[in-house]
């Protein structure tokens, strides 16, 4: 729903991905996601 990422990503969260998955989005998230955890 419109608004939900802002919502979400204020909360703290890291990312937000909607439903159905599109792999690739999914893919990139998990890319930021492991950059974020191994670059100092």
């Amino acid at each position: 729903m419109e608004g939900d990422r802002e919502t979400c990503m204020a909360a703290g969260m890291n990312d937000y991905v909607t439903k159905p998955i599109n792999i690739l989005e999914l893919e990139w998230a998990l890319v930021r996601a492991h950059h974020a955890l191994t670059t100092p």
